[in-house]
Formats: structure tokens, C-alpha cells, sequence
């Protein structure tokens, strides 16, 4: 792969993504805004991302003259489901949500409280749950009846529809509005749940924000303490100095 950036254009590219990378926030997002910033087409970033990665990770001298971090940049490999695991993941999400735990907390609890893997595991079961909306929508229209209207040629005499005809025309629009406010339905719900996984990332990065600061003022207060001890053994020892000087002044 060619490419004509030099060292502080691949430098700017790294910590754009490093940032990003620090809030949980996905590559493929990060590799569109880069790609807007640059003028560029987001695959291509990503291509020349991993491309210079990988030749980072051969040259770490370089890696460390330009200051970027590889323990922070990797390559994900990616372990892919496969339909039985795809299975017993379902089940156990689904046991948990069964005992009134949320997709997140029960994807947390598998994950061992590891983020990264919960992210994946959470996806990975909205996935398979899209699937299975989709499959479900699939078999129902192979099952649907498709209602012919009457042709002309098959009516020559009679203009009219009987009652049955009638009302097997209703059945079958009552069955298509019920269809289509399902499938509303269900873009609606996948909507809600992709606002509110956006949601909770923005809060996980939020709460680490905080306990960043709060170690931050601890660190701050501990500081202070030492400061004020010293500060007051100075004020014992001139006291004590002080009264010395009054003592001698006095005999």
C-alpha cells in the first residue's frame, strides 16, 4: 500500500484516534471523522490506519519517536460467533433478562465486568435478535394468503361483490395494517435501542471522567495535608524559638 503522508500526518491521524479511543468510542466512527476532517474517504483511512500500524508495530523505534502509544492502538481480532455459540449466548442473555437484569448487566456479567467484551457480547445479541425479527417477518409473508380481486372477465354479468367477498377483502387490508404497524414497530424499538446504547456509552465515559477527577482531588487533598503538617511542625519549632528568646531576655 502507497501512500504519500508523512510522519506528522500519520502523528495527527494516531492521536485523533487515540482520543476516541480513550472514550470506548468505535474505529469505524472514528475513521469517518477523521475522513471528514481530511477531506478523505473513511475506508481509506482505515486502510492506511491499520496499514501503519502494522509497520509501527515492526518499527517501535518509530513508533516511539513519533509518541504514539501501540499499547493503545491494536488490532482486533475478532472471534466470530458460530451458530451454536450464537445459541447459548441467547439462552444465557435471556436466563438473566428472564431474572429482570438488563441486556447491558447481564452482557456485564458474562464479560467479567470487561467492557470491550461486554460491548461485543451486547451487540452480538441485538444482532441475533434483529435476525430473528427478520426471519420471523420472512416466514410470515410466505404464509400470507395473497388476495386476488375479482377480474372483469370473471364477472360479466354481476358488478357487485357478495358479503363474503366483502369481507374477506377487509380481513385481508385488517392483516396488512396490522403488518405494517408491527414492522413501525419494531424500526421504532431498534431506534430507542440505539439511542440508548449511544446513551449509556456517553455516560460510561462520563463516570470514568469523574473518577479520574476524583483521584485526581484526593491526590490534591493528601498534598495539602502534608503541606499543612509541615507547616505546622514550622510553627511549633518558632514558637518554641520564640519563647527561648523571651527566656533569655528575661534572666
Amino acid at each position: 500500500m502507497k501512500t504519500k503522508w508523512n510522519n506528522e500526518q500519520i502523528k495527527e491521524m494516531f492521536d485523533f484516534i487515540a482520543t476516541d479511543l480513550k472514550q470506548n468510542l468505535p474505529l469505524m466512527q472514528s475513521f469517518k471523522k477523521f475522513a471528514k476532517k481530511t477531506g478523505k474517504n473513511a475506508l481509506s483511512i482505515r486502510n492506511l490506519y491499520y496499514f501503519q500500524l502494522k509497520k509501527l508495530n515492526e518499527n517501535k523505534n518509530l513508533a516511539k519517536n513519533l509518541g504514539i502509544d501501540l499499547n493503545l492502538h491494536k488490532v482486533n481480532n475478532f472471534n466470530h460467533f458460530d451458530k451454536n455459540q450464537e445459541i447459548d449466548l441467547k439462552n444465557r442473555i435471556d436466563f438473566f433478562i428472564k431474572k429482570g437484569y438488563s441486556v447491558r448487566k447481564a452482557c456485564a456479567t458474562l464479560s467479567d465486568g470487561n467492557i470491550q467484551e461486554m460491548l461485543r457480547l451486547q451487540n452480538k445479541y441485538h444482532t441475533i435478535k434483529k435476525k430473528g425479527i427478520l426471519q420471523n417477518k420472512a416466514n410470515k409473508v410466505d404464509d400470507c394468503k395473497i388476495i386476488k380481486f375479482p377480474i372483469a372477465k370473471t364477472l360479466p354479468k354481476k358488478q357487485t361483490l357478495t358479503d363474503d367477498e366483502l369481507k374477506s377483502l377487509f380481513m385481508g387490508l385488517v392483516k396488512l395494517v396490522k403488518e405494517n404497524a408491527n414492522e413501525n414497530s419494531n424500526q421504532n424499538m431498534q431506534l430507542f435501542l440505539e439511542q440508548t446504547e449511544m446513551q449509556k456509552r456517553k455516560e460510561i465515559v462520563m463516570l470514568t471522567q469523574k473518577q479520574n477527577e476524583i483521584e485526581l482531588l484526593n491526590k490534591q487533598i493528601e498534598y495539602l495535608k502534608q503541606k499543612n503538617k509541615l507547616l505546622n511542625e514550622k510553627l511549633t519549632e518558632y514558637r518554641i524559638k520564640f519563647l527561648n528568646i523571651c527566656n533569655d531576655k528575661t534572666i
